[in-house]
């Protein structure tokens, strides 16, 4: 499994991907936090999904290891078309699955 945690350098040079993002997060936070009808049920979490692109191992050059877990480990790497750095988890599908894990990975994600 392949997940991409963040980006270094996302600021003004970031592009118009992370502008996107942060305005359809604002957009669900305002809709969270106006609680205008108190008779209504509102969950107190929302569903944020960042925009998802296919990558593979193959796309990134992999550095420094930056951290290791009992499951996975964080590692710096560079992708190859557009130089971005990301800290990349690279996590053990089969591990994961044999422990019983999943759940732990879906909440992972989910934060």
């Amino acid at each position: 499994m392949l997940t991409l945690v963040g980006s270094e350098g996302a600021g003004a040079t970031g592009g118009g991907g992370a502008n996107k993002m942060e305005k359809e997060f604002d957009s669900k936070l305002r809709i969270q936090n106006s609680a205008s009808n108190p008779s209504t049920q509102r969950s107190k979490s929302f569903a944020f999904r960042a925009p998802q692109e296919n990558f593979s191992i193959q796309d990134f050059e992999l550095g420094k290891i930056y951290g290791v877990g009992s499951y996975s480990k964080v590692v710096r790497a560079r992708k190859k078309d557009s130089g971005t750095i990301y800290a990349l988890k690279i996590m053990d599908k089969k591990f994961i699955t044999k422990e019983n894990k999943t759940a732990y990975v879906k909440l992972e994600r989910i934060v």
